[in-house]
């Protein structure tokens, strides 16, 4: 299996902003490459996910909509604005995204309190959000990137270089309480920068439908695309 490597360009990155635009990932040679559509953006889709605590039991209800989208600097194609309402009063992401043909990738992610900005991360050149293919058992890839993070007033706080590693580890049938899924695709991933480990459950032309990972359950509880 040969993997994806796509190294973020290290010169220079406390100046990098969104919009750099670079080559799109390239999976496992040899395998089917036919995309398939494991993240539907389209403006107006929704997506609510029963959360569960892996100590205190269900912690909420978490939904995301894809709300419009919008252009960013020296990127080719509409960006997709996703807005996501957490459990938390309150609390909110806004995060930007794209349909890149083998993935789903992320630009950046704003975080808010209300209509207060209070923390940003930005990814160089981007971050995977979902695999598109290949889709078989065994296959993966592995992709790096820079992340800067900055407080709500555009002051850098943090920055690093991190890996993530995507292998499909199944297809299966799963349940939850959007109802039962045949054919879920089921991805793990690991970054060897945090040491985090997570898995998903997408289905086609619906989107994820779980997620097991930091301690709780995400579970797809309705949906709407249009």
């Amino acid at each position: 299996m040969r993997p994806l490597l796509c190294l973020a360009v290290l010169a220079g990155c406390g100046t990098d902003t969104v919009g750099t635009e670079r080559p799109n990932p390239e999976c496992t040679a040899g395998a089917d490459m036919t995309p398939h559509n494991l993240f539907p953006l389209k403006v107006g889709a929704t997506w609510s996910y029963a959360i569960t605590d892996a100590q205190t039991g269900p912690a909420g209800t978490k939904t995301q909509t894809i709300t419009g989208t919008t252009t960013l600097p020296n990127i080719s194609g509409d960006v997709f604005v996703a807005e996501t309402q957490k459990p938390t009063a309150g609390q909110r992401t806004v995060s930007y995204q794209q349909d890149i043909g083998p993935a789903v990738i992320r630009y950046s992610e704003d975080v808010f309190f209300n209509t207060t900005k209070i923390y940003s991360e930005i990814y160089n050149p981007y971050k995977l959000r979902a695999p598109k293919a290949p889709v078989e058992v065994g296959t993966g890839c592995t992709f790096v990137y820079h992340e800067r993070d900055l407080d709500g007033a555009g002051a850098t706080l943090s920055e690093i270089d991190k890996s993530e590693s995507f292998v499909v580890e199944a297809i299966e049938s799963v349940t939850v309480p959007a109802g039962p899924f045949n054919n879920a695709i089921k991805i793990h991933r690991t970054s060897q920068t945090t040491q985090s480990d997570k898995l998903f459950w997408y289905v086609e032309d619906v989107g994820k439908i779980k997620e097991v990972g930091s301690g709780q359950t995400e579970e797809l509880s309705s949906y709407s695309i249009p």
